[in-house]
């Protein structure tokens, strides 16, 4: 055996200097992995952490989720959610869990596998981050419901519904990302070229050709491959700029 092995690296002896408490069973956050306490460790003190393996964590009771979901460990509340479910904030820690069984909503506690794979802290975000710019609460008050995958307008953005948001409730909608969109039949488009939201319509149109109206938002779109005129859907980057709305 090589003169410089120390162990498996499974369970450390891990210094406390947190200015926290830990008990036994505890989420011990570790720069960008999970540890979990297997005994007590008071502050400034030693004790044994392990850092690989299936523990029995909390979770965020209102999820379900199944194997193989991508975890986030969430400062604040102190347990784990859904990767994509979740605002980033500062100190949260995503890519070191993943859930390695079914989990209903109602549970809080799942079985989950620590540090399979490098995860990364939110830590170098200053203070006053607010959230991942991906994704953003939603209230609907069009008078209308939106359904999951539906374009809407919110402002000077064009967003994707991420779920089903009855009218009067709150939910999540996607800003930026790349997207399958409907498109005018008649309008050809190339990687590059402006597009204008046609809100009436709903669908996207080239900005040349469009002549917005009252609710229509151009310059928060560009087509992102070609599209032939008999088409009526084209992929769209959303965002990139920011959008200017026609009263």
């Amino acid at each position: 055996m090589a003169t410089n092995y120390v162990s498996k690296g499974e369970v450390l002896d891990w210094p406390n200097n947190t200015g926290v408490d830990y008990l036994s069973d505890d989420v011990v956050p570790m720069s960008n992995r999970i540890g979990v306490a297997l005994e007590d460790i008071p502050d400034g003190s030693r004790g044994s952490v392990g850092v690989m393996g299936v523990y029995r964590l909390p979770k965020t009771s209102a999820r379900e989720w199944e194997p193989g979901h991508r975890l986030v460990w969430v400062h604040d509340r102190e347990e784990f959610d859904l990767e994509d479910k979740v605002t980033i904030g500062r100190l949260d820690i995503r890519g070191a869990a993943v859930a390695v069984d079914y989990a209903s909503s109602g549970e809080d506690l799942a079985p989950v596998f620590i540090n399979a794979g490098i995860g990364k802290v939110a830590d170098p975000w200053p203070a006053n981050y607010v959230g991942d710019v991906y994704w953003i609460d939603y209230t609907n008050d069009n008078g209308e419901d939106i359904d999951c995958c539906d374009f809407i307008r919110v402002g000077s953005l064009i967003a994707v519904a991420a779920e089903n948001i009855p009218d009067g409730e709150t939910g999540r909608v996607i800003v930026r990302g790349k997207f399958k969109a409907p498109k005018e039949v008649g309008d050809e488009w190339s990687p590059g070229d402006r597009l204008t939201w046609i809100h009436s319509d709903r669908h996207f149109e080239r900005e040349r050709q469009a002549s917005p109206s009252s609710g229509d938002v151009k310059g928060a779109a560009v087509a992102s491959d070609y599209a032939d005129e008999g088409d009526d859907t084209g992929t769209v980057l959303l965002n990139i700029g920011i959008g200017e709305f026609k009263d």
